[in-house]
């Protein structure tokens, strides 16, 4: 399964993400992407089912909190890039921005969207705590109440 998407915006998965949010040009780019990729897979002819390896899939923790951004899905390993962040909530109000990569969160290390759940899962609603985040390649400290 393949997902696609033009990118995020203020107004992501809000109330106020209209139709004039559509990034049309990128809506193009990908149409004719998807549209190259399948005329491909359809030429390939049948392809044999190869057994692979079973992995253990890693378990969605549960958390009683949120840090308010709209994280990139994208596995970098070098922290939790941030494409957007919800007004009036823990990361807007410390100053967390868009842009930012989360690297800690109190003393548990970010690396992905993943470590990043499983940070969020160890904090109570109330806490604060010193968050890390690289703006422009310098990082930043910022404390937190969530």
């Amino acid at each position: 399964m393949l997902f696609f998407f033009t990118g995020t915006h203020s107004d992501y998965h809000k109330p106020s993400d209209d139709s004039e949010k559509i990034n049309f040009d990128a809506m193009t780019t990908i149409t004719g992407y998807v549209f190259n990729l399948a005329n491909a897979i359809s030429e390939t002819g049948e392809i044999p089912f190869t057994k692979t390896k079973m992995s253990q899939s890693k378990a969605v923790p549960k958390y009683k909190v949120s840090l308010g951004v709209m994280p990139s899905y994208a596995d970098t390993k070098d922290g939790l890039h941030i494409d957007g962040v919800t007004d009036n909530r823990p990361a807007a109000n410390a100053g967390i921005k868009a842009g930012d990569i989360l690297t800690k969160i109190g003393t548990c290390e970010v690396k992905e969207v993943y470590s990043y759940m499983e940070c969020l899962s160890k904090i109570n609603s109330g806490e604060v705590l010193p968050v890390t985040v690289l703006r422009e390649g310098k990082e930043m400290t910022m404390m937190v109440k969530f």
